[in-house]
């Protein structure tokens, strides 16, 4: 970031007078609260730091719910998952980052191998620790030299971990790990992180950071590592944990960083191993995200405005851009990042991997909603909660007549024993069913994406994508389940959209890099694809979305797709009549998940998604009262931040919407009598309005 006499956007544009007070106004909303909660941090802080007490939680400390991101490196949570960070703290949410690497790289700090030079790796590690610790301090009180309480802390693990404390916002954490990241560079034998996650490597050693009381000793097992993150999970008790992408999709370049044939940096797939083996393990309950890394480069940027300044600052900060003199010898950030704000790789997106994570079935009797909670599939009804008696699952779900389905998470130490399968549970007999995965185990299974499944009736079809790239799908007849199914084609970004019409018929909808495909034919004897020429709602060139498509159909059958405008916030809803495609566009500010749709029988169509702040926006628009000019504009309701998209359908006379939100309570909306929009306040579900 610039300095605050010179201040730029994300893009080098400069920021209006009232941008600035609009970004301090999300990064200051939570701060006064935890402010007034400093004095029980502090108590929780000392708690933790003394063997003769029992552990406090830093939920009873500051008196919020925590959400917890476990990372390889120090700019990770601000590359990929923020603005969600930015978020959590403006709600005032506690928030604790554990960073597992030192990310050493080779111990420059951004002026490369020039001749003569020594690399130092210890400064280079407190260099960019600085600029965490500088972007969150920004992040949280609006001024990057918040000073911070900084520790070393011996875990019951037998580990030493440095824990930095926000001084006047204890409800903001940081925990380094600093394991080295390639020790190799010193002793010609490559040692990374997922060696130790393998068994091929026993021990890795401690890099201590320069400005650190981190000590060399002792050296990290693999049971040390899972059982010091199962202790911080014990401590702080996350309402949710992010991590990066633990089955990272394939990449259609060499993108480096030791992991062969895919997406993302083998130390990001390394600690999301390490981060679902202990949850896998722990006893406690927490939703999941996993998020998409160095894969953000080869798909069309989602963040815009708002968003985009919240994290181009962050990473201005990281990068120590204002060049301010923050007291540290070592440096105040990581000049490696050469580029301005996101930056023009995978920075200007955030994905995350899975955004589909509630279901709602329906009969007479009520609804039930099934997301997935502490890895296993939990129902949520105005009778209570229960467990499913459900095998560990990843959260994505999808639903079809009386059945979820899911994909049950068979994580394993050796690469070639992981397993990812289908599994399916149908809630009138409470059975599950394994419907195995066309690929065989280890790295193959692991592309299976995200199943999209609809029913016809009495049949269901099954989509996702192949571990080759292509399609596969599976349909049951009725009967029983006929076997996997592949359709070839250019690599799909993720696992396609199933929807079935007003006569029954199956649609099968998916995009790559170059353009849209539409299926014939799905689940039949000869399936092929045909290319959609969609129309850009703002431009001429061909329209690529930068979401999964959300699938409904008109009165008259016609077809309607509605996604995310590439390079902007904005929505396109796409309409097929016997004239061809028509677009109209959804004005929307912000946001990142894949938009929700449900249609009426009279044309009315409901559409959620959600919007700078991570907030719930919608609009219900009348399908033949389009037209061509016109602009919708989403509306914003509610004050929760979504942590997935909203599930949303058409019964009895109304659109009805649910959402896991950030607080990880689920919440339900109804649109009024006359189904002209949703109102303001969603209602808990078993609770008050929130």
């Amino acid at each position: 970031m610039t300095a605050p006499d010179a201040h730029h956007s994300a893009r080098g544009r400069p920021v209006s007078e009232a941008a600035r007070l609009k970004r301090r106004s999300l990064l200051f909303k939570g701060a006064t609260g935890l402010a007034l909660a400093g004095v029980a941090g502090e108590l929780g802080f000392r708690l933790w730091e003394s063997q003769s007490h029992p552990l406090t939680t830093l939920r009873d400390s500051v008196g919020a719910s925590v959400h917890m991101q476990i990372v390889a490196h120090p700019d990770d949570c601000l590359y990929f998952i923020n603005p969600r960070v930015a978020q959590y703290i403006s709600q005032g949410f506690g928030l604790v980052t554990v960073v597992l690497t030192a990310g050493e790289s080779n111990g420059f700090n951004g002026h490369g191998d020039e001749k003569g030079s020594v690399p130092d790796f210890p400064a280079y590690v407190a260099s960019r620790n600085v600029g965490l610790r500088r972007a969150y301090a920004y992040m949280a009180t609006g001024d990057a030299a918040h000073p911070w309480d900084r520790e070393v802390i011996e875990l019951h693990s037998g580990q030493n971990v440095e824990l930095c404390t926000l001084r006047d916002n204890p409800g903001v954490q940081l925990v380094f790990c600093s394991l080295w990241t390639n020790i190799g560079r010193l002793v010609e034998d490559r040692v990374r992180l997922i060696e130790l996650w393998e068994g091929r490597q026993e021990r890795m050693q401690v890099l201590p950071p320069a400005d650190s009381r981190l000590q060399h000793g002792p050296t990290v097992t693999r049971t040390m590592m899972t059982d010091t993150l199962l202790e911080l999970l014990d401590h702080y008790r996350p309402i949710s944990v992010n991590t990066l992408d633990v089955d990272p999709d394939r990449s259609p370049v060499e993108v480096g960083a030791a992991q062969p044939g895919f997406s993302d940096h083998i130390d990001h797939t390394a600690t999301a191993l390490f981060a679902w083996g202990a949850l896998s393990k722990w006893s406690g309950e927490t939703k999941a995200q996993t998020w998409r890394g160095y894969y953000n480069r080869h798909w069309s940027s989602n963040l815009a405005g708002f968003d985009r300044e919240v994290k181009g600052d962050a990473l201005d900060l990281y990068a120590w851009r204002d060049r301010k003199d923050c007291g540290h010898s070592v440096g105040c950030g990581d000049r490696v990042v050469k580029e301005d704000g996101v930056g023009y790789s995978y920075g200007p997106s955030t994905h995350p991997r899975y955004s589909n994570n509630i279901v709602v079935l329906a009969d007479s009797s009520g609804a039930d909603c099934y997301v997935v909670h502490g890895n296993r599939l939990r129902c949520t009804s105005k009778n209570g909660e229960a467990e499913a008696d459900s095998p560990e699952l990843l959260p994505a779900l999808a639903t079809a007549g009386d059945r979820v389905f899911g994909i049950e998470l068979g994580l394993r130490y050796e690469r070639e024993r992981q397993q990812r399968n289908v599994v399916e549970f149908d809630t009138v007999t409470g059975q599950w069913r394994d419907l195995g995965n066309p690929a065989p185990n280890g790295d193959p299974a692991r592309q299976i994406g995200v199943p999209s499944v609809a029913s016809s009736g009495d049949e269901i079809l099954l989509a996702a994508r192949h571990h080759d790239g292509g399609l596969v799908t599976r349909r049951f007849n009725g009967i029983e389940w006929l076997p996997w199914q592949a359709v070839p084609s250019s690599y799909l970004h993720q696992s396609p959209t199933v929807a079935v019409d007003h006569d029954g018929e199956f649609h099968v909808f998916a995009h790559h890099y170059h353009g849209v495909k539409r299926l014939i034919d799905p689940g039949g004897s000869s399936p092929r694809w045909e290319n959609l020429h969609l129309p850009h709602p703002t431009e001429v060139d061909p329209y690529t979305p930068s979401s999964p498509f959300a699938v409904s159909f008109g009165p008259e059958g016609e077809t309607v797709l509605v996604s995310r405008v590439p390079d902007g916030s904005d929505l396109a809803l796409h309409r097929e009549t016997d004239q061809g495609w028509t677009v109209y566009l959804l004005a929307n500010e912000g946001g990142i998940l894949p938009p929700s749709v449900a249609s009426a029988p009279d044309g009315q169509l409901a559409v959620l998604t959600d919007s700078t702040d991570g907030r719930p926006v919608s609009t219900i628009v009348d399908l033949e009262a389009l037209e061509d000019e016109e602009l919708v504009r989403l509306r914003p309701h509610g004050e929760q931040i979504l942590a997935g998209m909203p599930y949303v359908r058409w019964s009895e006379g109304t659109f009805t919407a649910t959402a896991l939100a950030a607080d990880g309570e689920i919440y339900t909306i109804s649109s009024d009598t006359e189904r002209s929009q949703f109102p303001d306040t969603w209602q808990r579900v078993g609770g008050e309005p929130g």
